[in-house]
């Protein structure tokens, strides 16, 4: 692979010369540059080519297993998001079914009381009165809770799809 230099010791002997060293200081060094020169392995044209190949082949294999690695990363996550995009369709389809059903108890509940109340109107005017307003303000306060229950469920559902993305995200970062 490697092979010794030639050198030229007399060219470099009056090159010192004519720089100004004496002759026995020029021969002296040029002596021992050949020597180290002898001893030295140096590489060749064809053993640095030989070495970039290898390293070209090296990368060229180093990228594709990254490559690789990337597409399962990312076929992982892509099936990660879409667990958690079913899941969360899922709690959202359960949360507007408990809703509607409420909303229908709600409505049955509304229709019995509304004609429970024609009845009773003739013989207690005064009474019936106060339950209307009663029936308005737990109405109204039913409303107000559902409406502050169903932004705690978006709430959580964002924090939920926040996570998962987090987590998805620092797997893609990490490698994991």
């Amino acid at each position: 692979m490697a092979t010794a230099v030639a050198f030229d010791t007399l060219k470099l002997a009056r090159k010192l010369e004519a720089a100004g060293f004496e002759h026995q200081q020029a021969a002296d060094v040029s002596e021992a540059m050949a020597e180290a020169f002898a001893i030295a392995e140096v590489a060749t044209k064809a053993d640095i080519e030989r070495l970039a190949a290898a390293n070209k082949a090296d990368i060229r294999e180093a990228q594709a297993a990254t490559m690789a690695a990337i597409r399962e990363a990312q076929a992982a996550t892509m099936a990660a998001i879409s667990e958690v995009k079913t899941a969360t369709m899922a709690a959202i389809a359960e949360v507007k079914t408990a809703l509607r059903e409420s909303e229908h108890r709600q409505a049955a509940e509304n229709v019995a009381m509304r004609s429970a109340l024609r009845e009773s109107e003739q013989r207690q005017i005064a009474e019936n009165a106060t339950m209307r307003a009663e029936m308005k303000a737990e109405n109204t306060t039913m409303r107000a809770e559902a409406k502050a229950m169903e932004l705690r469920m978006t709430i959580k559902l964002g924090s939920l799809i926040a996570a998962g993305v987090a987590v998805l995200a620092a797997m893609k970062f990490f490698g994991h």
